[in-house]
């Protein structure tokens, strides 16, 4: 029986220690039920660090993190609100920035940076009020490791990665804070 106590413990610990309260320790974030994915940060980040200046993998990953965050939120707002992006005007965000056009070039960066284009195209087409009443209803949810989710902020707030501080099981927009 202490054999069976102590072999829950140490799987409470694990799952703890894994850190990731969508219970995928592989997902970055969850939005209303859509994953992101370390494997999907970790094949957009190289494009992403050559075209910045000098930057940590660390700082790159937590600002990919925030950019596709907030790109998918703002998907969810959209589609809740009958927002449609077009492929015409997709292209036409990407072709105006040349950032864009340059992460573009790697074919592992195309989700991102067409979703940072859509993020563009839904932000054009909705009044400030009416997208950001929809970010609050939007359900968030980050693994620890990345920091929290801020609905009101519209933003990735990070924590440093520490484990030693544990957060809610889940972060969600709509909690006011």
């Amino acid at each position: 029986m202490k054999l069976a106590k102590r072999l829950a413990a140490a799987a409470g610990v694990v799952v703890l220690l894994a850190g990731c309260a969508s219970g995928n320790p592989n997902d970055v974030a969850v939005v209303n039920g859509q994953s992101i994915t370390q494997a999907q940060i970790d094949a957009v980040t190289p494009a992403v660090v050559a075209i910045l200046p000098p930057t940590s993998a660390r700082t790159a990953s937590l600002s990919i993190t925030n950019a596709w965050l907030q790109a998918k939120v703002a998907k969810v707002v959209a589609d809740a609100n009958g927002v449609t992006v077009s492929d015409i005007q997709r292209q036409q965000v990407i072709a105006s920035s040349q950032t864009l056009a340059k992460i573009a070039e790697d074919p592992a960066a195309k989700d991102f940076v067409n979703a940072l284009a859509d993020q563009s195209v839904i932000a054009a087409q909705m009044s400030s009020e009416a997208f950001i009443d929809g970010v609050q209803d939007v359900s968030v949810t980050v693994n620890p490791r990345f920091g929290t989710w801020s609905g009101p902020d519209y933003a990735l707030m990070p924590n440093g990665g520490a484990l030693s501080k544990l957060a809610p099981a889940t972060a969600t927009a709509s909690t006011n804070g």
